[in-house]
């Protein structure tokens, strides 16, 4: 089979990569690099299952693909802030052009979201099924978002926060069994699980103000979100346990 020499030139990009983040905690590998050249799921499929092979040993990967406009989401203030505020810095983000693709392989199974520099987001199943996808008890979860919190390259009390999106009712009994289901993955990390029946996380610090990998549209209104609820489930004691809030 003949390979054009654009994959073939994007591959060798790939693998002459800027690599600015690459941490492992037992099977748990993140990475992320900067890359030149074309930039859609067209594009890095062949790279990214090329990236898959070399992380076969991990239980859980992720790969940050940064293109030549691209860059990581704006941070939010760690201190309290109003609507208003979020709003404002949401309307800059989803217009901004950002060219940004996760790679995440949970076992088997792995998916590739990419974002090109139009604002176009696409998905790829590169593997089994799509990781970010599942059901607890018939009730079906999406993973939009992961934020690794790096405290100190010694420490092994690293932190992963997970936002999910489901249409099911935000009980306990349901985040209990995803938070189960995820720190599975990160067997070496501190996890915990913030679940919406939508995608708005405005108070979240960690999630962020757009979210690159969805098709951010006219955001809720301040009213319609006062009443909705985040179900956060964690080691808030000594066990496991949900906070509906």
């Amino acid at each position: 089979m003949k390979i054009g020499v654009p994959l073939l030139l994007l591959a060798a990009a790939l693998y002459a990569q800027t690599v600015l983040t690459n941490r492992e905690f037992g099977r748990v590998k993140f990475k992320t690099v900067r890359i030149a050249g074309p930039f859609s799921v067209q594009d890095l499929e062949r790279p990214c299952r090329r990236e898959l092979k070399n992380a076969q040993s991990a239980k859980i990967f992720r790969l940050l693909i940064l293109g030549e406009l691209g860059g990581l989401p704006l941070p939010k203030p760690l201190s309290a802030y109003k609507y208003q505020y979020w709003l404002d810095f949401y309307e800059k983000s989803r217009r901004l052009p950002n060219e940004l693709a996760e790679l995440v392989a949970v076992g088997n199974n792995a998916v590739l979201r990419v974002r090109d520099r139009t604002g176009a987001v696409s998905k790829r199943v590169l593997m089994g099924r799509d990781p970010l996808r599942f059901e607890i008890l018939g009730q079906g979860f999406e993973v939009l978002h992961m934020e690794f919190i790096d405290t100190s390259p010694s420490s092994r009390q690293q932190r992963v926060n997970i936002y999910l999106r489901t249409k099911a009712e935000l009980k306990q009994q349901y985040g209990l069994r995803v938070l189960a289901l995820i720190r599975n993955w990160f067997e070496e990390l501190e996890v915990y699980a913030y679940i919406r029946n939508d995608g708005w996380f405005i108070y979240e610090s960690g999630y962020p103000f757009a979210n690159p990998f969805e098709e951010n549209g006219e955001p809720i209104l301040e009213v319609d979100h006062q009443e909705t609820r985040t179900l956060r489930c964690g080691p808030w004691a000594a066990e496991a346990s949900c906070l509906l809030e």
